[in-house]
């Protein structure tokens, strides 16, 4: 568990509550730092009733940095003593006169940033001042009013035509455009969107309150929550606090909701006098399309028309894989240390949205002997299978095409799927639309460049969906290298997984019409040439590049070490790697990622001369601890990726 602070909080949540917010209260912080500088003054010349004067108007000025009327008679008693000491002949009290004076003006002056907040002031509710929002758009981005969603989609049936391959109809598009409405991803990944203006940094950059705004974004998804209870928020917020200090931070984090975030998503939160709500209404909700799809085809019985079937499709295509908000887990822990029932509300969630779709059609036969048949192409082989319709009445009876391609053909679709990995690979974002590639850090690291390792169509499987057409399964594997946000080096992550793309066939060449993360499909097995003594070899090699850095901390190695004093200059830094940590390292294999880890301990010792008082002293200093090494196989060689300390 994090260290503890005052009533069981973290330190990173007392500096989130007392941190001043905007350009009035960093300037009147400076003020009373500067009435703190004046105390201490005070006390070094013996005089003790000054340094009580200043020390109190301090310390009470800056616990209540957000108060207009005490602030402003703090700085009118500063102001009237320097007038007094003025009178007395003190210069140094005109001066402080002239600064209380425009201390006070900065005191009173009111938050350009928006209107004042409910939190603090009237306790109203006080929706956002905009149009109200639109009727609701017609599917596929229409809201069910039914929760949780359907477990799965019933079996669309007695599909009367086959299922277009391209997008739905015009007439099934929503009627407003999608631009102009707030995005939020919430499966396999997490953004907010609106138009061109990606707000998912500026969101996550504050771990509190991310955490909130997800917090309130989970409960509003429930059709029937009106919103949540201040004094149940609050307690969310800081678990195991007493009451009236849990309410008194919340109100502050109210406010920061309101005014510290970008306003498309500050205008979102409601705050009334006794619950506080985010308004999600007009939103378009990626688990709130397949939410209204499910409803719909419940509603349809037994018969699916080709119109509704092809907004399934549409849906099912343009929207991602993978688990409900995999980002809460790490902010719940960065806001709270995991002790409140948010994490349970997004567990339950998470399953009562796992869709199970039985995608399979149904057609009506007259019974008897049939055959179904596929022609062989230059790119596809011939197929045809025969069944009686009678044998398993009064059950439908399965059938199964298994689809094969030529050499030419899986040559065609391997080429085809590098390509697209290559120019997702081009993309300078950490979650890419429409690219199976997704990383989430509660860090904001900026300027991610992907790169592709191995051949992505190495394992290509390929298949006939009753939905998709041709659908093809494999596994990815890349290397992200982003910046890091307090160092300003450049790090590298191991990315894999499982990825699926539907292939369009033409007379000669199969294409990549969608491209998207898998959760399904077999592991990957282990490369035979990617021994343990193999990989042993390759960390071996990476820790001793590790030990030739002349840096106090390398990105992508374990070693590091802190100066107690930063300021004095050092040089000559030099790495010592204590005996061969690769030796005794366990090496795992993951088939879900392809990534392959070397876990061990290793020693380092340090030398490095400091200056001190004009002249260098040399230093020694040792780092030890545990390692992770990640590496992947390209195809002929193992290719290490970072060593870390695993955390």
């Amino acid at each position: 568990m994090a260290g503890e602070g005052v009533w069981g909080v973290s330190p990173e949540q007392l500096i989130e509550d007392f941190r001043p917010r905007g350009w009035r209260q960093l300037c009147l912080t400076v003020g009373y730092v500067g009435l703190l500088v004046i105390a201490l003054a005070a006390l070094l010349t013996g005089d003790v009733a000054a340094f009580v004067l200043y020390l109190t108007p301090a310390i009470v000025g800056f616990l209540f940095l957000h108060t207009r009327v005490l602030t402003a008679l703090i700085w009118s008693v500063v102001f009237m003593l320097g007038i007094f000491f003025a009178a007395l002949g003190s210069q140094l009290g005109f001066l402080q006169a002239l600064a209380a004076a425009g201390a006070f003006v900065i005191g009173v002056w009111p938050d350009p940033r928006a209107q004042p907040d409910p939190a603090q002031a009237g306790q109203q509710d006080e929706s956002p001042s905009r149009p109200a929002p639109p009727p609701a758009p017609t599917p596929p981005l229409g809201v069910s009013q039914s929760w949780p969603p359907a477990s799965s989609f019933p079996p669309p049936a007695a599909v009367a035509e086959p299922l277009p391959a391209a997008a739905p109809p015009p007439e099934s598009q929503p009627t407003r455009a999608v631009s102009d409405r707030l995005q939020i991803t919430t499966l396999g990944g997490f953004s907010v969107r609106l138009g061109e203006n990606d707000f998912t940094t500026d969101l996550l950059e504050h771990p509190l309150l991310s955490f909130l705004w997800v917090y309130l974004l989970v409960r509003a998804l429930d059709a029937s929550d009106h919103g949540i209870r201040r004094e149940a928020l609050a307690e969310e917020a800081a678990p195991g606090v007493p009451t009236s200090e849990a309410m008194s931070r919340l109100r502050r984090r109210l406010h920061d909701l309101r005014h510290g975030l970008p306003a498309p998503l500050a205008e979102r939160v409601v705050v009334g006098r006794d619950h506080v709500r985010l308004e999600i209404a007009d939103c378009d909700i990626d688990l709130r399309r397949l939410q209204a799809l499910a409803g719909r085809c419940r509603d349809a019985g037994e018969l699916v028309d080709q119109q509704l079937a092809a907004e399934i499709e549409y849906a099912l295509r343009s929207t991602s894989s993978g688990d409900f908000l995999p980002l809460f887990d790490q902010l719940e822990q960065r806001a709270n240390d995991g002790r409140g029932v948010a994490g349970d509300l997004v567990s339950d969630l998470r399953q009562a949205i796992k869709l199970t779709a039985d995608r399979s059609q149904r057609l009506a036969v007259f019974p008897g002997q049939h055959r179904v048949a596929i022609a062989g192409t230059s790119l596809l082989q011939a197929q045809q299978i025969r069944f009686d319709a009678t044998e398993a009445l009064p059950k439908l009876t399965p059938v199964q095409l298994v689809l094969k391609l030529t050499p030419a053909g899986q040559s065609s679709a391997a080429a085809s799927i590098k390509d697209a990995m290559t120019r997702c690979a081009a993309s300078g974002s950490l979650q890419p639309q429409g690219c199976p590639q997704n990383f989430s850090s509660v860090e904001s690291l900026r300027d991610p460049h992907w790169q592709v390792v191995g051949d992505p169509g190495g394992d290509l499987a390929v298949a006939l969906d009753p939905d998709h057409g041709l659908l093809a399964k494999g596994h990815f594997q890349m290397i992200l290298a982003a910046t890091e946000p307090v160092t300003g080096a450049v790090s590298h992550h191991a990315v894999g997984g499982a990825y699926q793309t539907v292939l369009a066939a033409s007379a000669d060449a199969l294409t990549v019409q969608l491209l998207e993360a898998s959760s399904a499909g077999p592991p990957l097995s282990r490369p035979a040439a990617a021994t343990d003594s193999a990989v042993r070899d390759a960390v071996r090699q990476a820790l001793a590049a590790c030990a030739t850095s002349t840096s106090f901390f390398t990105p992508d190695c374990p070693q590091f070490h802190v100066l107690n004093d930063i300021q004095d200059p050092t040089k000559n830094v030099q790495w010592h790697l204590s005996g061969d940590p690769a030796a005794a390292a366990t090496v795992t294999f993951d088939g879900a990622t392809g990534v392959i880890h070397a876990v061990g301990n290793f020693t380092m010792t340090l030398d490095y001369d400091q200056r001190l008082v004009g002249k260098d002293y040399p230093q020694h200093a040792e780092d030890s601890g545990a390692f992770q090494a990640d590496l992947f196989w390209d195809g002929s060689k193992l290719v290490p990726v970072t060593i870390s300390r695993p955390r």
